[in-house]
């Protein structure tokens, strides 16, 4: 069943919608990919819907003030940095690192200038996108921390 709009969405709806991630996270769980790998496909099947909108909007405070920190500090205390340095691919990922982040700067820049947006604001602009990533967290973690 549809919901039309916001005010018909019911608390069953969002819970729902909620067991719907946990199961989507644990089948790739099982299965031996990533939990964020299910979660994130159980999210991308939903329409954008009332139902997809109301479930974020609740949603959206409680995940990044009690969540996010948490997973954060996890993630912090698995990478080891370290170890990515004792050999000549650590230096030379940090290296295409640079490039790509440069690049993805420069790029957005470019852009903004042709747009008439004065080149301090376009590498503003540059460098807060670019620096907005959880996924680029997830990535490293994703590299660097073996089960």
């Amino acid at each position: 069943r549809r919901v039309p709009n916001e005010e018909d969405v019911k608390e069953y709806h969002v819970s729902a919608i909620i067991l719907w991630a946990v199961v989507g996270a644990t089948i790739t769980e099982v299965l031996g990919a990533h939990i964020t790998v299910g979660a994130f496909f159980a999210g991308l099947i939903l329409p954008h819907s009332a139902l997809t909108t109301v479930v974020t909007s609740r949603l959206e405070d409680f995940n990044s003030t009690v969540l996010m920190p948490p997973f954060f500090i996890i993630i912090g205390q698995q990478v080891n940095l370290l170890n990515m340095f004792e050999n000549s691919k650590g230096w030379f990922f940090v290296l295409m690192l640079l490039i790509v982040y440069l690049g993805k700067v420069s790029l957005i820049a470019f852009v903004a200038s042709w747009h008439s947006v004065p080149l301090n604001e376009g590498l503003s602009i540059g460098f807060l996108i670019s620096s907005r990533g959880i996924l680029d967290i997830l990535q490293l973690s994703w590299s660097t921390v073996a089960k």
